[in-house]
Formats: structure tokens, C-alpha cells, sequence
């Protein structure tokens, strides 16, 4: 991938509710990397799926690179009452950045699809916006019969044309992450997604502490690449392992670096301690 040389390195996307889960705050948290001190713009603008533009305060934000070849800024904007994301109703909107030098040319346009909504543990319930929901869902391998894993768009389509005619409302990636294409579509249909990191069977290395700084990477990445994707409501932390420290490491990291989704510990081989839990 070829990029300028100042460019927007990552995007993390925040849609918080209100009590009331009618009116919300679009917070984008952007990395931008490139040359030591050149001055930058950052805008950011919200618009419906159709195209329209969402009537927010302005996103701007000027700044410049740091000694270590990047910074961090944050655009926020109050958006009045936007439609939920959701299962039932997988409402979704995209957000524009425009990055431009110290010269005001823009060198840069970056885009990201998003969906409005807020998951919460409550009274031993998950809650999506507030609304009690029991996952009907499935494990879900990404495959298919006659190519294997290398899978096109049609065999996702007609996974998701299958499993929600069959009521199935919620997936786990077991057990590692499905291609990012799939992801976009449970967006678009209308899925909750148990996002499982690719660690499984593992009982003894669980527990070596040398090979931690692999766990964490695994996490790192997926986090890194599903974490604005709406359908994705729990990261699942591995499968079927003894516990612990590097399933342990794998939940630390992801809670710290994402408050605004639950974590699954699913150390459940059996006669492994009992550490599953929300």
C-alpha cells in the first residue's frame, strides 16, 4: 500500500449514548504519521449511508508531528438523535477525514463506516442501547465447501442469507479472525459478533510466560482492525485452554484498550480453573 508521507496512520471511532440512548457523542481518536514537525489539518465530517451530511459542530483539529514521527488528535461532536445500530435495525453512517499539509493541500481522504450503539453488562444481562438481548448465534467457521478458505463474497453472502433465516442473531469467529469483507457484511445484516482472538488449545503454553508477548500481539492486531466495526460486541479471549497468564494477558489487554465492549475469558477445557466471566 502506497501512502503519502504524511498520512492518517489509525482511527479509533467512539459512539457514546446518553442515559436515555437517544442523542450521542462521535469522538475519533486519529494517529497521524509523518515527517518530524510538519504542520497539519484534520476534518472530520458524518454522513448518513445515502450520502446526505449530518448536520454536526465542526471537526477540526490542527497540530503537528512529533519527535517520534507521529501525534494524536481527537475530533468530537455531539450528534442529535441518530438511528441505532442494532441487530433488527443495523442503521449505519460513514465518517470522512480530510488530512491536509502545512500548504492547505490535501493529501489525504480516509473513510470509515460506523453504527451508533452502546453495549453494557446490566444486571447480569447483556444490553444493547439499553434493551436486554439473548444471543441466538452460532460458532462459525470461515470456509466453504468447495474452496476451502479462500472464500469470495457470494459464500459469505449466502452464509448470512442461511443464518438469518434460520434466526440466528449472533456469531462467534471461532476460532480466530474471519476476513475482514465478513465483518462488513454483519455489519450491513445485522449481527452481534464474539470477535475470538486466535489462541486455542494451548494448555500448556497458557501458562509461559515467554510466549506472552505473542498473545498480545494477536490481540493487538485484532483489536487494531475490528475495533470499529458496530457488530462486534464481545472479544472472545482465546478457546478451550487451561488458564493462564497468557489468556489472562489477552483480557487485560483488551479491556485497558477498549472499555466500551465486554471481554470473554473462555479458559473452559475441561478440569481448567474456572476464570470465564464478563
Amino acid at each position: 500500500m502506497a501512502l503519502p508521507q504524511l498520512h492518517v496512520d489509525d482511527v479509533t471511532v467512539v459512539t457514546d449514548l446518553d442515559a436515555q440512548y437517544k442523542d450521542a457523542t462521535l469522538k475519533s481518536t486519529v494517529r497521524v504519521a509523518g515527517p518530524v514537525g510538519a504542520h497539519f489539518v484534520l476534518t472530520g465530517e458524518l454522513y448518513s449511508l445515502d450520502g446526505n451530511k449530518i448536520a454536526v459542530p465542526a471537526m477540526s483539529q490542527a497540530a503537528d508531528i512529533g519527535a517520534d514521527g507521529s501525534v494524536t488528535v481527537t475530533l468530537a461532536a455531539p450528534v442529535v438523535a441518530p438511528k441505532l445500530w442494532s441487530a433488527e435495525k443495523p442503521n449505519l453512517y460513514y465518517v470522512f477525514y480530510r488530512l491536509s499539509d502545512g500548504n492547505q493541500t490535501v493529501v489525504e481522504r480516509v473513510q470509515d463506516r460506523i453504527g451508533f450503539r452502546k453495549v453494557e453488562l446490566k444486571g447480569g444481562a447483556v444490553q444493547v442501547n439499553g434493551v436486554p438481548v439473548k444471543f441466538t448465534g452460532v460458532c462459525r467457521h470461515d470456509e466453504y465447501l468447495t474452496v476451502g478458505h479462500a472464500l469470495a463474497e457470494e459464500m459469505w453472502k449466502a452464509d448470512i442469507a442461511l443464518m438469518k433465516a434460520a434466526n440466528v442473531s449472533a456469531i462467534r469467529t471461532a476460532h480466530y479472525n474471519h476476513a475482514e469483507r465478513f465483518m462488513e457484511l454483519c455489519d450491513e445484516a445485522g449481527f452481534y459478533v464474539l470477535d475470538e482472538i486466535p489462541s486455542c488449545w494451548v494448555a500448556s503454553e497458557i501458562r509461559d510466560a515467554t510466549r506472552t508477548w505473542a498473545y498480545v500481539f494477536r490481540s493487538k492486531e485484532t483489536l487494531a482492525r475490528d475495533k470499529n466495526r458496530a457488530c462486534v460486541v464481545v472479544w472472545s479471549c482465546g478457546n478451550e485452554s487451561s488458564y493462564g497468564v497468557n489468556n489472562q494477558a489477552e483480557f487485560d489487554y483488551m479491556k485497558a484498550n477498549d472499555p466500551t465492549r465486554l471481554g470473554l475469558d473462555l479458559a473452559n477445557e475441561p478440569g481448567a480453573e474456572p476464570q470465564n466471566r464478563l
